[in-house]
């Protein structure tokens, strides 16, 4: 082995990076493991100190290779929240919840169905949304329709109410799709038409999303839902309190999304926010959870098909 490295002389470095790598995560006890990284760049973590935003930041300049990249990612990340912590320390401080209340995060489908059933057991909802109200937003471009099966109208259903026939009266019925074969050139085109079901009674639905996503923040407010529209949720925000139950949430309100809130909740908080959720960045920047995620670089385009004449047997 030591004739090799005479032999090698490049396996030195990658031999003494092992060397000097800290020990497993799983070796650390809890409170080490919370202050390792700012006891590498010199930084005093030790009994809830708070460090100083400004050497967390040149710190974070210079990369510690005994760190995975992961860690130097979440490290980058924490030293971005606490700068962002400076914005909205002089920011309207709102104290929201208390005992028997929630609030939801989002309110697409299902943040407005979250809310709406939550109401209808007796708690009180408040709402955080990013955008504006969408009932006031002209339906224009891409309708982006769903596809309501069995599942989701299970969930419906469950309500009570008149929500069901509601939900049934902007739904379209589906009785199949139709396949086009890749025939050899010169071959006539075979259109086959392809049931979801045995006959014309078994069928899916097919629903406007936006028409869909009206009707059930409308249904929410009828419920006693509170909607804060025009509230962008930041990831800095603190999942992690001293509270058992309870959370600050940092928002970027207004139509521009330029005026900082601080919400102090007092209650659970319930993630809706999508995709793109920023609850999710949040509890990742603090080290609450990990995911990884790999965003589509491609669209797509909308095609408008005319509606068959099902009196002259046509289908579609």
């Amino acid at each position: 082995h030591y004739r090799a490295f005479f032999l090698h002389p490049l396996i030195l470095p990658s031999f003494f990076f092992l060397m000097i790598r800290r020990p497993p995560r799983s070796t650390l006890s809890s409170s080490s493991a919370a202050s390792d990284v700012y006891k590498r760049q010199g930084i005093n973590a030790e009994y809830g100190e708070i460090p100083n935003p400004a050497i967390i930041t040149m710190a974070a300049k210079k990369e510690d290779l005994s760190l995975t990249p992961a860690e130097r990612a979440a490290q980058q990340a924490h030293a971005a929240s606490h700068e962002a912590d400076q914005e909205f320390a002089e920011a309207r401080v709102v104290r929201l919840g208390g005992p028997g209340e929630v609030i939801v995060l989002g309110a697409g489908l299902v943040g407005s169905l979250c809310s709406t059933m939550l109401a209808r057991k007796g708690l009180k909802v408040s709402v955080f949304e990013r955008y504006g109200d969408i009932r006031a937003i002209p339906s224009q471009g891409k309708s982006i329709n769903l596809s309501v099966t069995s599942r989701g109208l299970r969930a419906i259903k469950s309500l009570g109410g008149t929500i069901y026939q509601d939900v049934l009266a902007l739904a379209t019925p589906v009785l199949g799709r139709i396949i086009h074969t890749d025939n050899q050139a010169g071959e006539e085109e075979e259109v086959v038409f392809q049931r979801y079901g045995r006959d014309d009674s078994e069928f899916n639905y097919s629903i406007s999303r936006y028409e869909l996503n009206c009707y059930l923040i409308q249904s929410a407010e009828q419920s006693g839902v509170k909607f804060f529209f025009n509230h962008a949720l930041h990831q800095s925000s603190r999942f992690s309190a001293e509270q058992v139950v309870g959370c600050t949430l940092h928002f970027l309100s207004g139509p521009e999304c330029n005026q900082p809130v601080r919400v102090e909740a007092r209650c659970p908080v319930i993630g809706c926010d999508g995709a793109g959720s920023q609850a999710r960045y949040a509890l990742r920047n603090q080290g609450l959870t990990s995911f990884s995620e790999d965003l589509l670089s491609c669209g797509y385009k909308e095609v408008l098909f005319p509606k068959p004449d099902q009196a002259a047997g046509e289908f579609g």
